[in-house]
C-alpha cells in the first residue's frame, strides 16, 4: 500500500462515519442519543445536514441539554 491509497482510505472513512451518523441522526429523531452523537460524530458535516437532523428531533428531544446544544450550534 502506498501512502496515497491509505489516505484515500482515512478519508473515505470520514466521509462514511458522517454519512453514518446523519442516517442515525435522520432516523431516530425521537431517540435522546440522537443530538449527542451529530455533537460528538459528525460536528464537522454540512451544517444542512446537521439543520436537517435538527428538524426531525421530537419535541422532547429538541428540549434536552443536547437538543438545546445542538441548536445553539447551528444558530452560531
Amino acid at each position: 500500500m502506498t501512502l496515497d491509497s491509505i489516505q484515500k482510505r482515512i478519508d473515505q472513512n470520514i466521509v462514511n462515519r458522517y454519512r453514518y451518523a446523519i442516517n442515525f441522526g435522520l432516523n431516530n429523531g425521537n431517540s435522546h442519543v440522537t443530538p449527542y452523537v451529530m455533537l460528538t460524530t459528525a460536528l464537522e458535516a454540512n451544517p444542512k445536514y446537521l439543520d436537517s437532523v435538527y428538524k426531525v428531533l421530537t419535541p422532547d428531544v429538541a428540549e434536552s441539554k443536547y437538543g438545546k446544544a445542538l441548536k445553539a450550534f447551528l444558530e452560531e
